[in-house]
């Protein structure tokens, strides 16, 4: 009688919280949360058969969970602003073995006339890609980073890929990524490639530091 009460009074407490027991377990269990175009942000977000729609609410939700594992399935078109996800590293990440229609790739509107970043990260967040392709359709950076407490690091198969000299406009600089303060460290086989700028056509670093190391590489970027 005693285990029945304690059990019934866990179960209030529970309600009280506006917690699901079994929805809470299924959290904790999660190895990633996924990301679809045709996704839902109502959705749980914890298995490919209930994925996010947008790659901004898989990172707040990673922001305040234990789970710090974002999987990208398909292509997301738009600008993602990350701003103060918290200095506990979330992986954004493609799958590994994906097919060619499951490949990641974030970009933004094909208009050249879109003037926005496919990504915008500030405030106090540490980001890092791997597995999936950045690319833009806008004349601003693909990737604008700011703030002394962003980290911002290009893993394996992570690409950040331009326009090159296909593109009518094009930013002062940092085509690829533009770093005001912060961190970018790109490591494994990591690439910055056909981007153009006025200055930095590939990277722009105001104020941050950045550290260049194994495999990867920063080329084939346009300065104007």
């Amino acid at each position: 009688m005693k285990n029945l009460s304690i059990g019934l009074i866990l179960l209030v407490l529970l309600g009280v919280c506006g917690l699901n027991p079994q929805s809470a377990s299924a959290q904790s269990n999660a190895a990633s949360y996924y990301v679809r175009a045709n996704g839902n942000d109502s959705n749980s977000g914890t298995n490919e058969t209930a994925p996010f729609k947008t790659l901004a609410k898989a990172v707040e939700t990673a922001s305040k969970t234990n789970i710090k594992k974002i999987t990208v399935i398909g292509k997301l078109i738009g600008q993602t602003e990350i701003n103060n996800s918290g200095s506990a590293e979330i992986l954004i990440t493609g799958k590994t073995n994906a097919s060619d229609a499951e490949k990641a790739v974030l970009t933004t509107l094909t208009s050249m006339t879109e003037g926005i970043n496919t990504i915008q990260i500030t405030g106090n967040s540490n980001i890092k890609l791997e597995y999936l392709t950045v690319n833009t359709g806008s004349f601003l950076a693909i990737i604008y980073a700011k703030g002394d407490e962003v980290k911002l690091t290009l893993g394996k198969n992570a690409v950040v890929f331009g326009n090159g000299e296909d593109v009518t406009r094009w930013p002062n600089g940092g085509g690829g990524i533009l770093m005001v303060e912060g961190t970018l460290i790109m490591m494994d086989n990591a690439a910055v490639t056909n981007c153009k700028a006025g200055y930095g056509g590939g990277i722009t670093i105001a104020g941050g530091k950045a550290t260049i190391r194994d495999e990867a590489s920063v080329t084939g970027n346009f300065k104007r």
